[in-house]
């Protein structure tokens, strides 16, 4: 790295930039980095196999471990009762609405997508929607049901999906497909009506948008149903809304810390639920389950696949770089989704995806994304290459670069809808 080149933590730069040069103590990477050994490392193999024939599931072991504690990870019970509250035909698919109670929260909503003919049982695809600063909608974004639909979700196809909703897409090619939301999105959502108003003040500086809210939310009761309501909502409603969100991700991260886990630990508890119900659907191939999410639902798919095995075939788009690229670059591009104090003391980003090595997966970048730098991303691409090229496995990955900025285009889905039918059919 250059060490004059400014970067986010200003005449503190050239020390911060040292600091994240230093290799973290779990890596499999070995002499990759700098050589600085980090505060509990001992010796050159700082606790695991070294050389070229390293011990896979001995590192994976260790390294899910020490994820799992970093991120606060919650230990729940996988089996859940879904109910199914809608059911509609659209485009050649049959789609349900699912409700079901986490732990905490409001109930989470979903759609199964799948052909309406089909013989045997199906590969399934956990479809992971995006974070966007879109928060009002969560499964919406990535799903159509009905031939009309909401200007503001019309649009969000248009700039990151080639105007197409995906999971209905590769719904269309002989898979059954879950599409949840997730923590803070859609049905999942924080409704501004239970928190206090000195801290909505706070965060929101605007008296007239604290008020819409209180009555908005109230009408919405946080979203019951939006397969019944999706057009009635106003463009003010979700605007209203995404501003809220913006501004409250900051309590929100600060009081799960304070409580002693993280959001990533909550988004992969909703996941892994997800993934749980998915498997249990008497139309899907357990051992065939695949993921796939652009951006945020990028972020998921690298931590809900890097610990859980029963993802068989991964995909994730638009979200791979380093933590020095988030530490001195980008972190003001990004969500409090992606953050996990002290990880990179024990991973690189591009590590925790690695942790499902020899697991096949594809990770899809684009040259003009604002929200990483590429230089980052292409040494995070060789990083996990180097794992997979350790585990005898480099077959199972595949890295590509196509052209464009942030978004999850015609193109790009077409690859990784091959690369899914290529390991699950």
């Amino acid at each position: 790295m250059n060490n004059n080149k400014p970067n986010l933590m200003g005449s503190y730069g050239a020390w911060l930039e040292s600091y994240v040069e230093r290799k973290p103590i779990l890596s499999m990477l070995g002499e990759e980095r700098s050589g600085v050994s980090r505060p509990g490392e001992s010796g050159t193999n700082r606790g695991l196999p070294n050389g070229n024939q390293p011990n896979i599931e001995g590192w994976k072991e260790k390294a899910q471990n020490k994820f799992k504690e970093l991120i606060g990870y919650l230990t729940l019970e996988k089996n859940i009762r879904a109910k199914v509250v809608g059911k509609t035909q659209y485009d050649g698919l049959i789609i349900e609405e699912i409700i079901w109670q986490m732990p905490f929260g409001p109930e989470t909503h979903a759609y199964f997508l799948r052909p309406e003919k089909y013989s045997g049982t199906l590969p399934g695809i956990l479809a992971l929607h995006d974070h966007g600063g879109f928060k009002y909608f969560g499964k919406e974004k990535i799903t159509q049901t009905d031939r009309e639909v909401h200007p503001s979700l019309r649009r969000h196809w248009d700039v990151y999906y080639s105007g197409r909703a995906w999971a209905n897409e590769i719904a269309k090619r002989g898979f059954g497909v879950l599409v949840p939301d997730v923590f803070t999105f859609g049905s999942r959502r924080i409704n501004p009506v239970n928190l206090p108003e000195a801290a909505l003040n706070k965060y929101l500086n605007d008296f007239e948008l604290f008020q819409r809210l209180k009555k908005e939310e109230k009408k919405d009761a946080a979203a019951d149903s939006f397969a019944t309501s999706l057009n009635d909502v106003s463009q003010e409603q979700i605007d209203d809304y995404n501003e809220f969100a913006k501004h409250y991700e900051h309590v929100i991260a600060k009081s799960l810390f304070s409580a002693g886990t993280t959001w990533p630990a909550l988004f992969i508890a909703d996941d892994q639920i997800a993934l749980s119900y998915l498997c249990s659907r008497p139309e899907i191939n357990e051992s065939c389950i695949g993921c796939c999410g652009l951006s945020g639902g990028g972020l998921r798919t690298n931590y809900l696949s890097g610990i859980d095995d029963r993802i068989k075939c991964s995909v994730t788009a638009g979200f791979m770089s380093t933590w020095r690229d988030f530490a001195l670059n980008m972190s003001y591009a990004h969500t409090w989704m992606l953050y996990v104090p002290h990880l990179i003391n024990y991973l690189d980003f591009p590590e925790i995806l690695g942790m499902r090595v020899p697991l096949p997966s594809m990770v899809l970048s684009t040259y003009s994304d604002p929200l990483y730098t590429s230089e980052e991303t292409e040494r995070a691409d060789k990083m996990l290459s180097e794992i997979y090229e350790r585990a005898d496995a480099l077959d199972r990955l595949k890295i590509s670069w196509h052209q464009g900025p942030h978004y999850f285009n015609e193109a790009m889905q077409e690859e990784a809808f091959s690369w899914l039918e290529r390991w699950l059919k």
